[in-house]
């Protein structure tokens, strides 16, 4: 959860981190919450899934 926003912010040092975990792990499953009540759940299989969602859900917050 905490990757995932700090990955939005654009963190370097979090990039790292995650490139670490998908080398464990085939997959990663994030959940952040979405207007204090609304959750989503994202699973990701690929570490361009990471970053294109990224660029997409940044895009949302401008």
């Amino acid at each position: 959860m905490m990757l995932l926003i700090e990955y939005l912010r654009g963190g370097n040092k979090i990039l790292s981190k995650i490139s670490l975990l998908f080398s464990k792990k085939n997959q990663i499953q994030f959940s952040y919450r979405i207007c204090m009540s609304q959750r989503l759940f994202l699973q990701i299989k690929h570490y361009d899934q990471l970053k294109i969602f990224g660029n997409i859900y940044k895009s949302t917050l401008d």
